[in-house]
């Protein structure tokens, strides 16, 4: 009975003591809850308002980038949008401007970036980076990583790609930040509540944090325009969990004595149960492991090369399955270029100097396509009967493509498709020791083609001009160095093989006929020696060329205007008979106000040619019957400045140009195409457009028909000082019957 009321008493007490126990350890926990919300509250809202600043600087960003992707930034235009962001904002570790990947200017300057090549630059994060950018258009931000080598300061780098409006790359503005100014930790008196605080992006990667813990974790997740981030918050009250662990270790003391022999007898004899399926689980977990793997993985036979056992994900970047690969060996599908390396990296392993590498690497598939792995090796056993690795590869194969692409379009003319003058630079510097041939070749007239007949014919003229130029150059290396201007570097060819290369190239390029007009080529050449410079042999291949092109270019041109005068005539036959027509009553004009011969030479000349702007106006329109729309008038007013532009090519023409210029221009400023008044219009010009109104009043047009002498005499006078001038009208009324004469005449 003692014993039944001693374990009854000793039971009452110790649930007693539990259920007071309880109750303390219950009231220190809702305590510390509740203390513990409240400072989670009070530092989320430090987060928000840091947030905020946080959006403030990415905003800041942003109206950078939108700058930059309109397509007319200039250096200059870009410095002192950089200025005003920055004196707004202190934020930024730097920002700088990379026209063509080169960084040409930084805010604040920094001399070690000016001149660095980011397309060269081979730091994995940068080039990942660009790559990205490029493919995807966007702005790409990349890190965190250290600013230079050994520095304390981590940066996140934001790569903005600028394109032109055709879509071709035109550079990148690269913004620096400082990761601890954008996250910077949240540190108060009451920093020791914070257990764990980072910051994370997109893509799990931790930007910044204290600890980075990821479990038992708040998360505040906010968006910054395209960037996402988050915010992991934990937090622990030291204090409060310092009194419930003591509280709590009390009463597990007195209840741990109790059980202690319990649970080692317990854990004892499960641990010997669980021994021997430890070793079994381990197992599991490394073939799972092994086979479920996102890379591949092999084990290879390090002396014969012999794939031993692989997983799914390498015979899958490999294109074979696992048994046909466990018949082959690593030499079998290698690409040959790569042989080399990778033999020698091997004899390196096996020879125990090294105990593993890393290779960027090519096998060759079935179908023999190529796939670019990046190769990691690991000796896996070093035994002298029996040696044996690990390798680990992922397919880089697209990665390699966008790589390729990128080198490519840097060295590439986007309008021929050919090398560009970037590349004829590294080319030059590769034979400035070496014995070469240099041909230089620049297309005759092609500013006159542009002016006649519109840019995209022009860029025609270019093309089958290099298209040509390859043809006949099929094993040299050919270059658009300007914008009429290709280059041919060959160091192959004999003399008289490029003799009669270059007579073949004249003769070729005589075939391209664009709108009637027949194109030529001036050509110099220079032979190169190691004991001539670079520079010594372009000089001398280009005034070969020069000289060539002033005893070609002003017979050139002439052919070329003559070529478009009869190419009006053609569209328009009236035009012919008109222009002979307005040129002799020029000239009457002319000598009736006792003109020097001088003077009248040129406005013969200028009458002559003063429709030849019109070969650029529809032929329906300048054969068209009825009334003009708006459309087709303002196409017909275009003519003035086209032919002056034509006649500007030719020096010779300069004079002649500005009296065609300025022919449909009025006194009262209300003509075409400058609005110039009075004495500002040339006095040949005045001349014309009285000769040209009467030839057109005076004979049937397609839209009406002539008018009476009288009723042209009329118009002449009513309109004098506001579309003629004064002084010839007068000098026309007062011969009025010897002009009409003269116009009336049958040409």
């Amino acid at each position: 009975m003692k014993k039944f009321n001693y374990g009854f008493i000793v039971l009452i007490s110790v649930s007693t003591l539990i259920f007071f126990a309880f109750l303390a350890q219950k009231n220190i926990r809702n305590n510390w809850e509740t203390e513990q919300q409240k400072e989670k509250e009070r530092i989320v809202s430090m987060i928000d308002t840091r947030t905020n600043t946080i959006l403030e600087q990415i905003n800041a960003i942003n109206s950078i980038v939108k700058v930059s992707e309109s397509g007319d930034l200039t250096q200059e235009k870009f410095a002192s949008y950089v200025e005003e962001i920055t004196n707004k904002n202190e934020k930024f570790y730097s920002i700088s401007w990379a026209p063509d990947g080169v960084q040409t200017y930084s805010f604040p300057y920094d001399e070690e970036i000016i001149g660095h090549n980011l397309y060269l630059d081979e730091r994995e994060p940068v080039q990942d980076a660009i790559l990205n950018a490029i493919g995807t258009g966007q702005t790409v931000v990349s890190g965190p990583y250290p600013a230079r080598q050994n520095s304390d300061i981590n940066i996140l780098v934001f790569r903005c790609p600028i394109f032109y409006d055709d879509g071709e790359l035109r550079g990148f503005v690269n913004i620096v930040i400082e990761s601890e100014n954008l996250f910077i930790p949240i540190v108060t008196e009451a920093s020791s509540n914070i257990y764990d605080y980072h910051v994370e992006d997109a893509n799990g990667n931790i930007l910044y944090g204290i600890n980075a813990v990821t479990s038992n974790k708040e998360i505040i997740a906010f968006s910054a325009n395209e960037f996402d981030w988050e915010i992991h918050l934990s937090l622990s009250n030291l204090y409060a969990a310092n009194i419930y662990r003591t509280e709590t270790i009390m009463i597990v003391a007195f209840f741990g004595s109790i059980l202690l022999i319990c649970v080692y007898a317990f854990l004892t004899i499960k641990n010997m149960v669980n021994q021997s399926k430890i070793l079994s689980d381990s197992e599991k977990r490394y073939s799972t492991i092994y086979k479920d793997a996102p890379i591949g993985i092999a084990l290879m036979d390090s002396i014969t090369g012999e794939f031993i056992d692989v997983n799914e994900n390498y015979a899958k970047i490999c294109q074979r399955s696992i048994d046909e690969l466990s018949q082959l060996n690593w030499a079998s599908i290698t690409h040959p270029d790569d042989m080399e390396l990778d033999s020698k990296n091997m004899k390196r392993l096996n020879e125990g100097i090294i105990d593993g590498f890393t290779i960027e690497k090519r096998y060759i598939t079935p179908g023999n396509s190529i796939v670019w792995v990046k190769m990691k090796v690991k000796r896996l056993k070093y035994e002298k009967e029996h040696l044996t690795h690990f390798a680990m590869i992922e397919d880089i194969t697209q990665e390699k493509t966008y790589k390729n692409q990128l080198e490519t379009k840097v060295i590439t003319d986007a309008l021929t498709n050919g090398y560009n003058r970037r590349f004829f630079e590294e080319k030059a510097k590769e034979f400035e020791n070496d014995n070469m041939h240099l041909i230089l070749i620049d297309i005759n007239g092609l500013k006159l083609v542009n002016d006649a007949f519109g840019h995209i014919n022009g860029d025609k003229v270019i093309i089958q001009t290099s298209e040509v130029i390859k043809d006949v150059f099929k094993n040299s290396f050919v270059f658009r160095i300007g914008g009429d201007e290709f280059a041919v570097i060959d160091h192959k060819l004999g003399i008289s093989d490029l003799d009669e290369g270059i007579q073949k190239l004249r003769n070729d390029i005589e075939e391209i006929n664009i709108k009637g007009m027949t194109i030529s080529v001036s050509v110099g050449l220079s032979h190169k020696t190691p004991n001539k410079t670079f520079v010594e042999t372009f000089t001398e291949a280009e005034n070969y060329m020069y000289r060539e092109k002033l005893n070609q270019v002003l017979s050139n041109r002439s052919s070329m205007i003559n070529t478009i005068l009869e190419m009006v005539h053609q569209k328009d036959p009236y035009s012919a008979i008109h222009s002979q027509r307005v040129s002799a009553a020029s000239v009457k004009i002319g000598q009736l106000l006792e003109m020097s011969d001088n003077q009248i030479n040129d406005i013969k000349a200028a009458s002559l040619l003063h429709d030849i702007g019109k070969v650029i106006v529809p032929t329906k329109i300048l054969n068209k019957s009825g009334k003009l729309t708006d459309k087709e008038y303002n196409e017909i007013k275009k003519h003035s400045e086209i032919g002056y532009r034509i006649l500007k090519s030719d020096k010779s023409m300069n004079d002649i140009a500005d009296i065609v210029l300025s022919h449909h221009e009025r006194i009262d400023g209300k003509g075409y195409p400058q609005g110039i008044v009075k004495d500002s219009i040339p006095f040949e010009s005045r001349i014309i457009a009285v000769a040209d109104a009467m030839d057109a009043m005076l004979n049937n047009r397609i839209y009406r028909s002539k008018l009476s002498k009288a009723k042209c005499k009329s118009e002449l006078i009513n309109n004098i000082n506001t579309q003629f001038c004064s002084k010839v009208v007068n000098v026309v009324i007062e011969h009025y019957n010897e002009v009409c004469d003269v116009i009336q005449e049958d040409y």
